[in-house]
């Protein structure tokens, strides 16, 4: 079962976290994070309504771009591999949504950093420390992964002003 049980329309009805972020299962036993995809989705083209998210985003209007950082059950940042258009390899924890089906599989567009974030050799998952959203500037690179949503457990919405134009 996916997250679109019933014809609503999803509002998030959260109460706001420090940082505005969101990590809850719903009672429909599906996670709350596709509701949470498919508001950003919404948002990010169509402009803000009063939200927390948008009241983090400054209700500033539309954006095109609201970059997103995600988190596993396991606790662990959702990263992506992609080659920018010089053919070098990066890594990165941010992403953009640019889409998301009736079961779930949302397709996220790769944001590269401007800082590398390093992967340890040993690692299998990303050091929450090596990310810095304060000192960080992202590029669009309109390379895709697609995740099953119900896969994640947490979403921050971070500043739209981080992406370059």
């Amino acid at each position: 079962m996916g997250c679109h049980s019933g014809n609503k329309k999803h509002e998030p009805k959260i109460p706001c976290l420090d940082q505005h972020q969101h990590q809850h299962r719903c009672g429909c036993g599906c996670s709350c994070v596709c509701k949470e995809v498919e508001w950003i989705l919404k948002h990010q083209t169509d402009g803000c309504s009063q939200s927390c998210y948008c009241l983090s985003l400054k209700n500033e209007g539309n954006y095109g771009t609201i970059p997103v950082l995600f988190k596993t059950f396991h606790n662990h940042l959702l990263y992506a591999f992609g080659k920018d258009r010089f053919g070098e390899s990066f890594v990165t924890v941010y992403f953009r949504v640019k889409d998301i089906d009736d079961e779930g599989c949302v397709t996220l567009e790769l944001l590269r950093p401007s800082t590398p974030i390093v992967v340890p050799e040993s690692a299998t998952q990303i050091p929450i420390q090596s990310v810095n959203v304060d000192q960080v500037q992202l590029q669009r690179t309109w390379q895709y992964a697609v995740v099953d949503c119900h896969a994640l457990c947490q979403v921050q919405c971070l500043d739209p002003n981080l992406v370059r134009r």
